[in-house]
This record gives C-alpha cells, structure tokens and sequence, in this order.
C-alpha cells in the first residue's frame, strides 16, 4: 500500500482555504485459502470385498479420485481510495474504488459414469469478480454555542460476476442457477405471461401444438412465457432473473444536542436485493398444516376473475412452479434506532449527590420503508414478524 497525501504540496497551496487536507491511497494484495481439506492430492482407500477362490475376501479399494495438481484459492484485491477534509475539518470526505477477484476456486466438477462410485476430486477452475465503490461522508457543524449536530453516511456498491465456471453449462440448485458471466446464485425461474380467463385461450393453443409441463392450465391458473419458443411451456423456458446480492448497501447516523437534550438516529438499507418468496406460506395450494395468506381472500374465481392472484388449488402443482410471480424485491431503508435524552443541569444533579442524570425514550426497528409485503424485509423467508421495542430508561452516574 502506498498513500500520498498531496494537500502538502506547494501548488495545493491556493486550495488549502477550503481543504485541510488531501490524501491518494492505492493498495494491492494477494491472499491464499489454505482451507482446501486434508489429502485432496492423494489417492484414498476404504474397506472393500471382493471374491476370492470363491469367497469373500477382505480388502481395499479406492474411493476418491485424487488431484495432483490441487493448490489454494487464492484473492487478489485492488483499491484506489481518496480522502478529503474540509471546511475546518467540518466536512470529511473518503471514497474507494475496489477490484476484488478469487481464483482457483474449488469445484467438483462432473466425472463419468464409468467411474463408478468414485467421488470426483476438487479441482481449481472457478473465478468470480466484485467491483465496485465505498464512500463516506460526514460533516460537523453547530448553530450558535448551544446547538451542534452531526450528519454522517456511507454507501457501497458492488458488480458480482462469476468470470470462469463450467462455460455454458447451468448448474442449478432449486430457485437458483450457478453460470459464467452472471452474479453468484441468481434466480432461474419460468416467465408468468398472465393468469388464464377462458377455456377457449388453452383449447386454441392446444390445437396449435402447444404442450405443458406440470399439467394443462385451466382457467384462474398460470400461463407460462414460451421463451425459446418451441411451443413446449416447460422447465426449458426458465430465465435468469433478479440478484441474491444487493447491488447498493447503505446508512446514516445523525445526531444532535441542545443544551441538556440530545437526539440520535440510525439508519440502514439495501438495494437491488431479491427473495423468492414461494413455498408453502405463500402459496395458492392448500396444505394441510399452513394457514393461508390472506391475500386468497382475492384468488381467481368464476364470479371474480382477478388478473393478480390465481385460484386456490389442492394438490396441483402447476401454479406453484419455480416463476417470477414469487419473486420479491426486498429492498428498504430501515431507522433502527431513534432515540431522545434530556440529562438534568449539574446545579440541580449536584443537590443529591448526582453527577449525572439522563432520562431517555427510543424506538428501536420502528420504521421501515419497504415495497415487500412480507414480515421482513431485512430477514425475508422469517414467519414472524420482526420486533419493535419502545424503550424508555434512566441512566444516572453518581
């Protein structure tokens, strides 16, 4: 690392009413993962029968293919950062920009079948890439010799990108997909087009050619996109979609006093953030141990044929495919903490011998802005809602 504080320069001179100081900040590192597991580069032997003279006879066998040329993981992280402090140091200013890549990650990748049941061995072909910036700010300023205040913020933004894996090869894992060229683990799911009013629209495409996958749609259920288009609505048709990684993450702190009162508040968010919200708590097919959302109150029906919420089923999986419908942004700004204090003037604290005194009431997760119609957004995927506390304390100091 290496940092260059260029404010003490004699051209920077002129500047140095408005800015105390100035400082360039570049650093570059390299770290390895030794956490690859033991004996990954020998060849392991377990306990195996095998015939012999027409018995059975104990022996061994291989179990694992090994990999000679396994080495650690290893990271390779840039930044270029500046730092600026100005207005009397009033105003503090700090923004980096970083490139974050780890090679040689670990994969198993696909063996023959020929094999047997040997396991596939670890071998180092994955690479995945984050870019992205940071930046501070803060600023101290007063009103007067009673009233000071303070406002402060950060935010960070993040490019994820998986740069080497199995080239076009998908792996999938449920809702989520594992490939080149996009961010870790997005959502791979089908395309609804809308939700279907009239026999007569799937008996058309029927007899068109149209085949489905889980079943045929009937009316109040789901029509999927036929992406590719073959004429075949099935699992080929899904696409990848939304980020299991928030492309933004940030905050605020802002605090003020006045004479005895003082007043904090922090806050924090995400966005670019997305949860697959189906499943068996959200869903239109019943179950036998769930309670329904209410939102079934609104399904599709003959007499009110909603174009937003499908019709109740029971045991039919065609609309609880793995599809967009379900997919949730969960982005939100957060105040998780308010709090107000007033603190006794010493002149009267020091009557019965107290050095200090200070009541105070918060709201702790009080506030949120969210557009997820979930329990939390924070934590989606919870089944209870998230607690709110109001608090209201003494603290004294003798």
């Amino acid at each position: 690392s290496a940092g260059w504080r260029f404010s003490e320069e004699p051209v920077f001179e002129p500047l140095k009413k408005w800015i105390d100081n100035a400082k360039l900040r570049a650093s570059w590192g390299k770290l390895g993962n030794n956490n690859i597991g033991d004996y990954e580069y020998q060849s392991l032997y377990g306990g195996q029968n095998y015939s012999f003279g027409g018995s059975i006879a104990q022996g061994i066998a291989p179990t694992s293919l090994s990999n000679r040329a396994i080495t650690w993981e290893a990271t390779t992280t840039s930044n270029i950062g500046l730092d600026l402090n100005l207005l009397n140091s009033k105003l503090s200013v700090s923004v980096d920009v970083f490139d974050k890549t780890t090679e040689n990650i670990l994969v198993k990748l696909p063996i023959p079948l020929v094999m047997g049941n040997l396991s596939a061995p670890n071998q180092n072909v994955a690479r995945v890439r984050n870019r992205g910036l940071e930046g501070q700010v803060s600023y101290l300023g007063n009103i007067g010799k009673d009233f000071r205040y303070s406002i402060g913020g950060n935010i960070s933004f993040i490019d994820n990108k998986v740069l080497k894996y199995l080239g076009a090869v998908k792996t999938i894992s449920g809702t989520k997909v594992l490939t080149e060229g996009e961010s870790i683990w997005p959502f791979y799911v089908r395309e609804v087009d809308h939700i279907v009013q009239d026999q007569a629209e799937i008996d058309k495409m029927i007899a068109d050619g149209y085949t489905f996958s889980p079943a045929i749609p009937k009316p109040g259920d789901f029509l999927y996109k036929d992406i590719i288009p073959d004429k075949k609505i099935n699992d080929d048709d899904r696409v990848i979609k939304g980020s299991t990684i928030p492309k933004a993450t940030y905050g605020i702190n802002i605090s003020a006093s006045y004479k005895g009162i003082d007043l904090n508040i922090l806050g924090q968010g995400v966005s670019g953030l997305d949860y697959y919200d189906g499943g068996a708590y959200n869903t239109f097919n019943l179950h036998w141990d769930y309670i329904q959302r209410e939102n079934v109150l609104n399904r599709w029906t003959p007499e009110n044929k909603s174009t937003v919420y499908p019709r109740l089923t029971f045991g039919l999986a065609n609309n609880d495919v793995n599809s967009d419908y379900w997919l949730k942004n969960v982005s939100y700004f957060r105040i998780k903490s308010l709090q107000l204090g007033y603190a006794l003037p010493k002149r009267i604290t020091s009557k019965f011998l107290v050095d200090r005194l200070r009541l105070y009431t918060s709201l702790e997760n009080y506030f949120t802005f969210t557009s997820y119609d979930g329990f939390d957004p924070e934590n989606a995927g919870v089944t209870y809602p998230n607690m709110k506390q109001f608090i209201v304390g003494l603290n004294i100091t003798f």
